[in-house]
């Protein structure tokens, strides 16, 4: 699965590799590895007795079907399914019927994603609603009270929406997108048309959601204090965020080479480096407070937070050895797409608590400031 994913979404990177760096190329992506493919999930679905309810069944029968025929496709057809060779579509569906997910393992992770982007904005706004009440019943102006943590927010809600798109992008078109290359009839059809114009979509959301997102912690970690409070910086941020969507859109739909590459890749990469420098390392060689036991606790829920972002650094740096020297022995379960999943979770995870923390600290410092005044 990896060497298709690599291939699918980043086509500059995978023929320069091929081209100029074989080696490498053969080392991440060896031959042993490249029929390592998961096994599909089947999920029986029920379907009701059509002599019983004949109405309720034909409209459950028509959405499945319409699914197969404009969705899902040829790669999740059963055998038991009767498929009219002529029109190429589904005409009987089986009483036993099984919805077949391709890539289980990416999809749980994809919507643990999801979850742990939706959690991050949660609680994040619920700690900045806290903090601007704390500000609105102070009455005087505090360090402490700046709202510098709305990138966040906004980061984890892009990560979420990328997440978002590879739950249908990995589990659902890519299997039927590879399936019709080898059926040239169905390829330059409407539903071959169909299946590929839902698919650049996804993608382009899938690198724009990841770049967005990046972009917005390497704006958090690395924007002034002073310059982040400004309504300003939110133009600059959300402009930026449009633009990647704009160039992702460029990229995919028009398929010019290394756009996907630059956006996914390197701005992600850059958002890695600026939280080493400026989150893990600040965090991680801190000293412990020895007197204030109220401010320890903050910098140990912070050092917690970044043991998940570490870990993540870990999962991604092996993820470029496990096709070589894993997926083999445990099947495609275990593989680089998985870990890089797995990885990007922990990341963003350990950031939205790292930020949370952060976001609880202002708001005691503002209202023990406010104490200490009355």
């Amino acid at each position: 699965m990896s060497v298709q994913f690599f291939e699918t979404f980043f086509p500059s990177a995978a023929q320069a590799m091929q081209n100029y760096t074989p080696a490498i190329w053969n080392f991440a992506f060896p031959e042993s590895s490249r029929s390592c493919h998961e096994l599909p999930l089947k999920l029986p679905i029920w379907l009701p007795d059509p002599l019983e309810s004949p109405e309720w069944s034909q409209h459950v029968i028509s959405v499945v079907k319409w699914m197969h025929n404009h969705f899902l496709l040829y790669a999740n057809v059963n055998e038991e399914m009767i498929v009219d060779p002529a029109k190429k579509e589904v005409v009987y569906i089986p009483p036993d019927y099984h919805f077949h997910v391709g890539s289980p393992t990416v999809l749980a992770l994809a919507i643990l994603g999801l979850s742990v982007g939706l959690s991050g904005v949660y609680y994040i706004q619920r700690q900045r609603r806290a903090l601007r009440k704390a500000v609105l019943a102070s009455d005087k102006e505090s360090y402490y009270g700046d709202d510098v943590w709305w990138p966040y927010s906004w980061a984890c809600f892009l990560f979420a929406m990328m997440n978002l798109s590879a739950v249908f992008a990995h589990s659902f078109i890519t299997p039927s997108l590879r399936h019709i290359r080898t059926l040239p009839e169905v390829w330059e059809s409407e539903v071959g048309y169909e299946i590929r114009f839902i698919f650049v979509l996804l993608e382009t959301m899938d690198v724009a959601c990841t770049a967005a997102s990046s972009s917005s912690l390497l704006f958090a970690f690395m924007t002034p204090r002073q310059f982040v409070t400004t309504k300003f910086a939110r133009f600059v941020l959300y402009s930026w965020v449009a633009i990647c969507f704009y160039l992702s859109y460029r990229g995919n739909f028009f398929e010019l080479p290394w756009y996907n590459e630059l956006l996914y890749i390197g701005i992600t990469l850059l958002a890695a480096i600026a939280g080493l420098l400026f989150m893990v390392l600040p965090t991680f060689l801190r000293p412990l407070s020895k007197k204030d036991f109220v401010r320890r606790g903050f910098q140990m829920r912070q050092k917690r937070a970044i043991v998940y972002v570490m870990l993540a650094f870990v999962l991604i740096v092996l993820a470029l050895v496990t096709d070589p020297f894993v997926c083999g022995l445990v099947g495609g379960k275990l593989n680089m797409v998985s870990l890089l999943f797995l990885g990007c979770d922990l990341a963003m995870l350990g950031s939205s608590i790292w930020a949370v923390a952060n976001i609880e600290e202002a708001v005691k410092m503002v209202r023990k400031e406010q104490g200490k005044k009355e």
